[in-house]
């Protein structure tokens, strides 16, 4: 059924299912609530509302969950695609020890804090032990890092990527990497999850204006952002 609803061509039934998907009385004591829950929280993410999947986990305790670490993934998501940086960094730091998250996430996130934090040295040799244990090495994260960093001492690495070797499953991270390191978004970035990015790409000043209109249009039709917040985009243009 949630695989379905993500074929919705209909506004005002997005909408209403929306509402129905949000307001649901769970029991989260039960089993087959809770399962349901996880389905709502992955389909609001799913299609491009993060937000709505991060005000469902925010509304319950679920440390103890099965899913925790997926909670936890899109919480962090939801804090980076915002900017909330210091609010991301403080809820890692005050993640359990067991928590693990794919591809690095948490390791890398770690690593992009202490650089925020001025901790540029501890950043360096964390990243030198990261280097050493991925298996594939992120280039698109050591690339983005050796900017903010000002580093001269990472691996060569060719700065021109293409959306295969680009790692989707960490895009909110690279998007706020790439806010803090003053550069554009590309059109082909848009591209790898054009829902979830819009309000990036829309508040990121340095990326084409032609892209942040592009990505403001979409925002509005999907009501992630107001009239008045559109027409403040064209008339900046």
């Amino acid at each position: 059924y949630f695989e379905n609803l993500q074929n919705i061509n209909s506004t005002t039934l997005q909408i209403q299912i929306n509402d129905v998907l949000e307001n649901l009385e769970l029991n989260l004591e039960i089993e087959k609530d809770k399962q349901i829950f996880f389905l709502i929280v992955n389909y609001f993410k799913s299609i491009g509302l993060i937000n709505k999947s991060y005000e469902l986990i925010s509304k319950h305790d679920l440390s103890n969950d099965k899913n925790f670490n997926f909670y936890t993934e899109v919480k962090l998501n939801y804090l980076l695609s915002t900017f909330q940086l210091n609010e991301a960094c403080n809820f890692k730091d005050e993640l359990n020890s067991n928590v693990n998250l794919d591809f690095f996430f948490l390791e890398k996130l770690d690593i992009f804090c202490l650089i925020l934090n001025q901790n540029i040295s501890e950043a360096n040799l964390l990243n030198s032990i990261l280097i050493e244990s991925e298996v594939n090495l992120d280039n698109y994260y050591q690339y983005l890092f050796s900017l903010i960093s000002n580093s001269s001492d990472q691996i060569n690495i060719n700065i021109e990527f293409n959306n295969s070797k680009i790692n989707k499953e960490l895009i909110f991270l690279y998007s706020a990497m790439t806010r803090i390191a003053e550069l554009p978004f590309s059109h082909d970035f848009y591209e790898l999850d054009k829902k979830n990015l819009s309000i990036p790409i829309i508040l990121n000043q340095a990326s084409p204006i032609d892209l942040r209109i592009k990505a403001a249009n979409s925002s509005f039709n999907e009501n992630l952002i107001t009239v008045n917040s559109l027409a403040a985009l064209y008339m900046s243009a």
